[in-house]
């Protein structure tokens, strides 16, 4: 499905879950973490590889996909902000597969994320050629996000502070963005209340 394109995944995992007070990314949706499930999800998609970045809570979270074959990045200035883990993880991608067509950056705490949403977005890449393929919640874009190697340079210049969303709405209004829907992305999980009202699968 990739036709020769090298893409990576880059899921970010090094928040300390300050709003939930206890790690969320080990929280169960079924019979798995939400750090399982996206894992799994990334790497059951047509992506190359996948790249973790891990800061707070990373012993912990190690210990729960030591079995999947994944990249580990070690973020240690996770507290800066998610703009760090995000060039920390584009780095390793990029020590990995030096000539990596494209990105797809993504977190690890929305329940509904699938291996689906992710070949959604390398198939509108392919199909369109836009730089920029992101996750329309129907009244709002986010992540997971592709990014095209002709974005890696501004991506490794973000602030620490800026996370993918608000450099998506940077480029909206421009010609180099396309669309996936992903009915479900809007939810992720913060609160303790928020994984319980999640309908069991």
């Amino acid at each position: 499905m990739n036709y020769n394109k090298k893409i990576s995944i880059i899921l970010l995992a090094a928040g300390s879950s300050s709003r939930m007070g206890q790690n969320k990314l080990l929280l169960k949706k079924g019979n798995e973490t939400l750090l399982e499930r996206t894992v799994r999800s990334a790497l059951s998609s047509s992506a190359n590889d996948v790249v973790i970045v891990f800061g707070a809570n990373s012993k912990e979270n190690k210990s729960f996909i030591g079995q999947f074959p994944l990249k580990i990045a070690m973020n240690e200035n996770w507290e800066k902000g998610i703009g760090s883990s995000i060039k920390c993880g584009l780095q390793k991608a990029l020590a990995e597969n030096p000539d990596s067509d494209a990105v797809i950056i993504s977190v690890c705490d929305q329940p509904f994320l699938s291996s689906e949403i992710f070949d959604n977005l390398i198939s509108k890449y392919l199909e369109t050629g836009k730089p920029i393929v992101a996750s329309d919640y129907s009244d709002s874009m986010g992540v997971p996000v592709l990014y095209d190697k002709s974005m890696f340079d501004e991506l490794l210049e973000i602030p620490d502070e800026h996370g993918a969303k608000k450099h998506i709405l940077v480029n909206a209004e421009k010609e180099n963005l396309a669309t996936v829907p992903f009915q479900k992305g809007a939810i992720d999980i913060d609160t303790i209340k928020d994984i319980k009202n999640l309908t069991p699968t």
